[in-house]
């Protein structure tokens, strides 16, 4: 595979490739690294290497890759997403959960701020509130595609695990590109040990 060794952008989806698809996260390091020195303003690119860390469960390391994302783009979404997330698994439940409000008040269309709300609400205990969530994402689906993933997760967080895998089965029938982030993302985690989930993977394609 040759890229140019000009372009941050093909650099970081090849990055991306290797620690998504493949599981390499020292090689995908080293070909992020390399966009950013060709673009070191760059957000996404700060963002991103947050989240290899993120979803390594690097928690600690990711911090700075996302508050350094912020600092060259404070409205970068998925930057104060994952810190949300982040904040969550660290057990800061209330600044989590105000973070993630936030986003849903900016973004209230999009199904990736309302579940990771809902997901927030079911694991902590608030479940009357996470099925709010799931009931508005229904509302949304008449007037936009909300992928099955979003119910995924909010099922997961509620701890209903068989039908946290009945949408994500859906969700590999419809290629949804949630399914990319099967295998490494931190909210997803307490499906690990179900048989269903990693016969998933294995459907999917990645080998555990």
């Amino acid at each position: 595979l040759e890229l140019s060794p000009n372009s941050s952008l093909a650099l970081d989806a090849y990055a991306n490739f290797l620690f998504l698809a493949q599981g390499k996260f020292n090689e995908a390091f080293t070909e992020l690294k390399k966009a950013q020195t060709l673009d070191p303003l760059s957000a996404a690119l700060y963002s991103d290497l947050g989240v290899f860390y993120y979803m390594s469960s690097k928690m600690d390391q990711a911090i700075p890759s996302f508050r350094k994302a912020l600092e060259l783009d404070s409205n970068f979404f998925w930057a104060h997403l994952n810190l949300a997330y982040i904040n969550l698994f660290k057990g800061d439940t209330i600044k989590a959960l105000d973070e993630f409000q936030t986003l849903v008040k900016l973004n209230p269309s999009s199904p990736y701020s309302q579940q990771a709300l809902g997901y927030a609400y079911g694991i902590s205990g608030y479940r009357d509130k996470a099925k709010e969530v799931l009931s508005y994402l229904d509302k949304l689906a008449i007037t936009r595609y909300i992928p099955p993933s979003a119910k995924a997760y909010i099922y997961t967080g509620l701890g209903e695990k068989d039908t946290a895998l009945d949408y994500l089965d859906k969700a590999y029938e419809e290629r949804d590109i949630e399914m990319m982030f099967l295998n490494v993302d931190p909210p997803l985690f307490p499906l690990r040990s179900e048989p269903r989930f990693l016969a998933l993977l294995k459907k999917v394609g990645f080998n555990n």
